[in-house]
């Protein structure tokens, strides 16, 4: 059997939604945030036996809200556009840089050392580190009067993201029973 039909028993299995046909953009990240919400419901049962640790539930839910809001954080900058274009006078060029380059290319870059790092020093204290990062710098974003301002602190939320995935991915093999340490990371990263 291979690997992707075991994958689709079991999502039909735990009555999982296929969000890969859905067509709008807007429809597709909310069929992902209900898709995330039932696998956090099997990794809370599976996470609340005994066998699995006193501290499972509460990371895998931790994981969860924080994967939840760096998506939502990602979102952001697209959502306000608009405000940001007429408040810091800047053209589709920069803001089209600020989601690219200051954002999407630091993010893919920092993320191999990151995992590196993850690797050599404690998961826990990076992800820590990395959430006071990015919630600085998205206090800066905020804050940022200057487009370089901007660039800089969405520079600095790509850095403190980039370090959540492999951070996560080692809590989740750190607290969740092997079987289902694909179910955690395969469903976290999607």
């Amino acid at each position: 059997q291979t690997q992707l039909a075991q994958s689709d028993r079991w999502r039909a299995r735990h009555g999982f939604s296929d969000t890969k046909s859905l067509s709008n953009g807007q429809e597709h990240y909310i069929g992902r945030i209900k898709c995330h919400r039932q696998v956090l419901s099997v990794m809370i049962r599976d996470a609340s036996a005994a066998a699995f640790g006193p501290n499972a539930r509460r990371a895998v839910i931790t994981l969860f809200v924080t994967t939840l809001v760096a998506y939502t954080d990602r979102g952001a900058l697209g959502v306000l556009v608009d405000p940001i274009r007429a408040e810091l006078g800047i053209s589709d060029t920069q803001i089209g840089a600020l989601q690219g380059l200051g954002f999407g290319l630091v993010y893919a870059f920092a993320a191999l050392p990151l995992g590196r790092l993850a690797d050599l020093v404690s998961a826990r204290r990076l992800l820590i580190g990395a959430v006071i990062l990015w919630g600085l710098a998205t206090l800066g974003c905020a804050l940022s009067a200057t487009y370089t301002e901007l660039f800089i602190a969405r520079v600095a939320v790509a850095i403190g993201e980039a370090s959540l995935a492999p951070a996560m991915m080692i809590l989740i093999a750190a607290h969740l029973p092997e079987q289902r340490n694909a179910l955690g990371n395969g469903q976290r990263v999607r």
